[in-house]
């Protein structure tokens, strides 16, 4: 207990120094600071773990998510980088959502996270992983690939990632997503072991615009093409020279 205290006094300073610092329009986005290209105007329902992210619109649902915990989907209370967190000690992270019926008629969903850049968000050999998140309630349930987070979030940093999953009709004819899920929660992250979250939140999806491409320059000049749009949009700035220059024409077509 002593240490998230200790941990939230420093988050509360750390919000106090950067509160009125600029947001780099293409990136990196600080963690102290919802990404400058998020939509206020979109619903976002979310939840952060600690102080420092206001709600930055009036349909931006503060506490509208809870983690849960318990059985295969265990959460310990964390503090790095300054920031309380949670710790997935289990295989599941699963997310509950106040007002699930209110995605009963979005074909999409998009989740937007922010996490510590540690070896759970890869294979155990370093390489990019698929993100499977569980829809559903059995017995109709599905999982489909929210995307993959890119090797360079390997950063010992807090990074914000945007995943992407559809909500597709089961065989009732009606949306996975629309109420109760599985274990008492709505979407679970599936085989998340000892990642590490500060805030998640599930946003308003624009699926008729490109979806698959960003482009980045220096110091990593390729393109960069991702079956889904994953986002490492805090690739921090605290750990120069990786920087990303980025186009953000993937991550404006929806909430953010």
């Amino acid at each position: 207990m002593k240490k998230l205290l200790n941990c939230l006094a420093l988050v509360l300073t750390l919000s106090s120094l950067t509160g009125t610092t600029a947001v780099w329009a293409a990136g990196p986005y600080s963690p102290e600071s919802w990404p400058a290209t998020i939509d206020k105007n979109k619903t976002v329902h979310y939840v952060v773990t600690d102080p420092g992210l206001n709600a930055p619109g009036a349909n931006w649902i503060a506490d509208g998510l809870s983690i849960l915990t318990g059985g295969d989907q265990v959460t310990t209370d964390y503090c790095i980088k300054g920031h309380a967190c949670k710790k997935v000690t289990s295989q599941f992270l699963n997310v509950l959502d106040a007002t699930p019926d209110f995605w009963a008629d979005k074909d999409t969903i998009d989740i937007l996270v922010q996490v510590y850049g540690d070896s759970s968000l890869f294979n155990a050999n370093g390489t990019p992983r698929d993100f499977n998140f569980l829809e559903g309630a059995l017995p109709n349930i599905t999982a489909p690939v929210g995307g993959q987070v890119p090797a360079e979030a390997l950063n010992k940093q807090w990074n914000w990632v945007l995943f992407s999953v559809t909500n597709a009709l089961d065989v009732t004819g009606e949306r996975y997503v629309r109420g109760p899920g599985v274990n008492g929660g709505t979407i679970r992250f599936e085989q998340v072991p000892n990642l590490i979250v500060r805030v998640i939140a599930f946003g308003e999806a624009a699926p008729s615009v490109p979806r698959t491409t960003s482009t980045c320059s220096t110091p990593h000049r390729e393109a960069v093409t991702r079956r889904l749009p994953i986002w490492p949009a805090s690739i921090s700035t605290l750990a120069p020279p990786i920087t990303w220059s980025c186009s953000t024409t993937v991550i404006k077509r929806l909430l953010w």
